[in-house]
């Protein structure tokens, strides 16, 4: 049967909530059904993720077993990113698994052993790659809950990633592009339309102010070598935020990039509907 004449499931997965959208089969999608849902917050020990699946499960195990394909977006508290530099010396893909792991491992410690690592296709013109990493159990746990509840599970994506394939075509020369969420701001860094960083950090509810010393103290620490950073463009994608004004952040120009917004809905729903539909 045709992808298009089965129903989709855009899930997203935040520490503390749980989106569900249904979307009607066909050429003309519409949304059937969107179900909102908070998570007590993890408990000491417990996997970030952990509350995040029992709600999805009670979720879809209420949906019933009627014919869908699932999408699955993740929040970037549940991801970590690194930058892969190219090297000739690592021609298999068992030689590229090992200098992914090494990356991580030297980046975030010993407990990238027990991460799923994804490299990116798609390198820049220094052949550096994004990469990103999960909790092992995540994915795996993922699929086993979606074929259980009777669902077939098409993809699993973080959520900088899926933005930033998205919106790569309007980015310019050299750029910061930042991903807002709820807690969490993911942003890179791209000199010349190479990878230069990307880092991923807790925020306040005050992200604006957060990003701006972000940036500040940034540019700081890169004038050295190129003093032209402090004017790069500032590309923003915050789902929901539709209302926002555009910020001014001292030295940079500043673009919101819009996010798709249901009619009436209000902004905690905004957001999640938003964020389902990245992509």
């Amino acid at each position: 049967m045709s992808p298009l004449w089965r129903d989709q499931l855009r899930v997203v997965l935040t520490p503390r909530q749980v989106v569900v959208l249904r979307l009607r089969a066909g050429v003309r999608r519409r949304v059937s059904s969107q179900h909102v849902i908070d998570c007590d917050p993890a408990q000491a020990g417990e996997a970030s993720w952990h509350n995040a699946l029992a709600v999805l499960q009670t979720a879809l195990t209420e949906m019933g077993k009627n014919k869908a394909d699932v999408f699955v977006m993740l929040s970037n508290h549940f991801v970590r990113y690194a930058l892969i530099p190219h090297s000739n010396d690592m021609v298999t893909e068992e030689e590229q698994d090992a200098l992914v792991r090494h990356s991580f491992t030297r980046l975030y410690g010993e407990g990238a052993g027990q991460w799923q690592f994804r490299l990116n296709h798609h390198a820049d013109r220094n052949g550096i790659r994004l990469s990103c990493a999960v909790d092992r159990e995540l994915p795996e746990s993922l699929r086993a809950l979606v074929q259980s509840c009777g669902f077939r599970l098409r993809s699993i994506q973080p959520l900088f990633t899926a933005a930033f394939n998205q919106w790569r075509h309007r980015l310019r020369d050299s750029v910061w592009f930042v991903v807002v969420e709820r807690g969490r701001l993911c942003f890179a860094e791209l000199r010349h339309k190479r990878w230069h960083t990307i880092k991923s950090i807790n925020i306040s509810d005050d992200w604006l102010r957060d990003l701006a010393e972000l940036l500040h103290r940034e540019t700081f620490l890169m004038n050295a070598d190129e003093p032209q950073a402090v004017k790069m463009p500032v590309f923003i994608y915050a789902p929901g935020y539709a209302d926002l004004k555009t910020p001014h952040i001292n030295g940079h120009s500043v673009e919101l990039l819009p996010s798709i917004r249901r009619r009436g809905a209000t902004q905690a729903n905004a957001t999640a509907y938003a964020m389902a539909m990245v992509g």
